[in-house]
């Protein structure tokens, strides 16, 4: 007996089957796939992109409180939020207001006109802070965009990882030139940074 029909999220019916084998229904010229009805629940899980890159086979043993512990990455991009939600709940290390924390390390700023224009490596477009958050987000930090609760806790690929931000588009900057790109991996590496990540694109000027 049809208890329940759907024409919009997909073609389907709800049936009750009174007895029916499920193998009968499915012998229907009508019946393209039938099923038992399932229950579903909040994912409480871990980040599945985690699993899609095979992050949390990668963390072994030790898990995700050690996962990138003692390594220092390097954000050559347009700064770091160092209150952002993921990073935030660490603390101020030094209590100068310098745009770092216990998380957020060093920052710094990489542009010609940086002493001339006040930049800072404060993190005005959002991009550097997307992908230091893919690399270190603190582990199980909950989200919500838009107002709507992400349905399972978020974590970086190796959430227990310090960083270090290397601002090279400042303010309303919108491009970086060669040298200042090339001033911020030598001073990330002086700094001591394990790892680097630049996620930028190359236009021709030519």
């Amino acid at each position: 007996r049809i208890s329940k029909g759907f024409d919009i999220s997909l073609n389907a019916v709800v049936v009750k089957l009174n007895g029916t084998s499920l193998a009968t229904l499915r012998l229907s010229p009508l019946v393209l796939r039938a099923q038992y009805a399932g229950l579903y629940y909040p994912n409480d899980a871990v980040d599945p992109d985690l699993d899609l890159i095979h992050a949390v086979t990668a963390w072994g043993g030790g898990g995700a409180a050690g996962a990138g512990a003692g390594i220092k990455v390097g954000i050559i991009d347009s700064g770091i939020d160092q209150d952002h939600d993921c990073f935030d709940d660490l603390g101020d290390s030094d209590g100068s207001n310098n745009f770092t924390n216990n998380k957020v390390i060093i920052a710094k700023v990489f542009n010609m006109r940086a002493k001339v224009a006040g930049y800072t490596p404060e993190a005005i477009d959002s991009h550097g802070t997307h992908v230091a958050g893919t690399v270190a987000f603190d582990y199980g930090t909950t989200a919500v965009v838009e107002g709507v609760t992400i349905p399972h806790t978020i974590s970086g690929v190796a959430p227990a990882a310090l960083l270090g931000n290397y601002n090279v588009f400042p303010g309303a900057e919108a491009s970086a030139r060669s040298e200042d790109i090339l001033n911020a991996l030598e001073a990330a590496y002086a700094d001591g940074m394990d790892v680097v990540n630049m996620s930028l694109d190359r236009k021709s000027t030519r």
